[in-house]
Parts: C-alpha cells; structure tokens; sequence
C-alpha cells in the first residue's frame, strides 16, 4: 500500500524547500549557511547536464521562493477539505507558508 497523500507533479527543486528546513532546523544549521549550500549543490549535481553550475543555482534559488508558495498552497487545499477538531490543528501551515514567502529568507530559513 502507497501513501499518495503530500504527492504533487512539480519541479523537481521544489523538493528542496522542505528539505533544507527541515534539514537546518533539525541540525541548527544557519539557512543559506555553507553547510546546506552543499546540500543544494550535492543535490543539483543530478542535473549536471541541463545548464551551467551558475544558472542551476539561479533555478535552484528562484524554485525555493515558488516552492514556498505551492507548498502554502497545497496546505490551503488540504486543510478546506478537512473537518475539526483536525482543522485547527493545521490551519495555520498555509499564513506560515506565505509569511515564509514574503520574509525572503536564504534557503532552509523559517518564519518566525
């Protein structure tokens, strides 16, 4: 049996966006630090073949802003098909996603 459920057809550095948060709160790593820059690079070496290491990192930067915001977007899908008292508890995943967004932080960075 398969859990479908956070699937979602998207570019593929979308992945990253949660990755690298998760990745820098769990560790207590600086966002847009050294440590998950190599990450990122390590990351885009898959995709090699597909434009310089410079405009992978452009892609890479610029799919982390539009990631944040399919990720809020998702959640305001999920959470409008959902009854209470499970609601409440997620409700505010998608104004996080979108303050993460408008915040502007380096990649891994949360909102505060």
């Amino acid at each position: 049996m398969s859990d479908w459920g956070d699937s979602c057809v998207s570019h593929p550095f979308h992945t990253l966006v949660v990755t690298l948060r998760v990745t820098a709160w769990k560790q207590g790593l600086e966002p847009g630090g050294r440590e998950l820059l190599g990450l990122r690079d390590a990351y885009l070496t898959a995709f090699a073949g597909f434009g310089s290491r410079a405009d992978l990192e452009r892609a890479a930067d610029l799919a982390h802003r539009t990631g944040t915001i399919a990720r809020a977007l998702a959640w305001a899908r999920y959470v409008a098909t959902m009854d209470e008292p499970f609601r409440s508890e997620v409700v505010s995943s998608v104004p996080y996603g979108l303050k993460r967004f408008l915040a502007g932080g380096p990649l891994g960075s949360l909102a505060t």
